[in-house]
This record gives structure tokens, C-alpha cells and sequence, in this order.
């Protein structure tokens, strides 16, 4: 993750310093920090409000980003890709591994209930 980076907005976090294409979001109730799913960038856009700073999570070069998830049970945020699942430590913020194996992947969801 590169290091964070106060938000020069005067009521907070900007629409314009989050990065290229936001498409998708997930919200960590543990840590109160948003994710943003930048499309453009194959990043994620970590948003610390309480701090006023954004951090960002590369997801490499060929990643194309679609949509997230939050896990309250493991603290694992799940972002999609093309073909892949990307897995991120709400703690760390730090990419932790990429399941791969799918085909067109876009949505994603997270079940409280049955835990799926």
C-alpha cells in the first residue's frame, strides 16, 4: 500500500482524490475506513475519514476492478476482478492474496447470515 495522503478538501474527502473511475465500495465497520474500487487505476482507494487521508491499494498493472465486499467475521475486504478475487486485511490494508480461477466476474456480496 502506498502511504497515506491528507485530503486537501475543506469538508472532508473529495469525489476528485479518489482514484481513476470509481466504480464500487465496501465500508469496514471495524476500522471505519471506505474502499473504492477504482476501475481505471486497478487500484482501491482507502478512505480514512476520521484522519483525512486516503491511502492506495495497487492491485497490479493488467487488474480491472468491479465491485467489493466486507467480512465482519475475518476483517477481509473482497474485491472483483475480471477473473479474479482479491483479498485485502482491513487491519493491514495490505493485499493478502488473489483467488483466481473465475470467468466475468462483476458483483459480489457478503452473507451474515449463512457466512457466504
Amino acid at each position: 500500500m502506498s502511504s497515506a495522503k491528507k485530503s486537501s478538501h475543506k469538508d472532508g474527502i473529495s469525489v476528485e482524490e479518489v482514484g481513476e473511475n470509481p466504480v464500487g465500495v465496501a465500508y469496514d465497520s471495524t476500522n471505519g475506513y471506505t474502499y473504492v474500487v477504482n476501475r481505471g487505476s486497478g487500484a482501491v482507494s482507502v478512505l480514512n475519514k476520521a484522519a483525512n487521508e486516503i491511502a492506495t491499494i495497487s492491485l497490479g498493472s493488467s487488474s480491472s476492478p468491479q465491485n467489493a465486499a466486507f467480512d465482519p467475521l475475518n476483517g477481509m475486504i473482497y474485491v472483483t476482478e475480471n477473473a479474479a478475487v482479491a483479498v485485502i486485511n482491513g487491519s493491514s490494508n495490505e493485499l493478502v492474496t488473489t483467488i483466481t480461477g473465475f470467468s466475468s466476474l462483476d458483483g459480489i456480496a457478503y452473507d451474515s447470515i449463512s457466512v457466504h
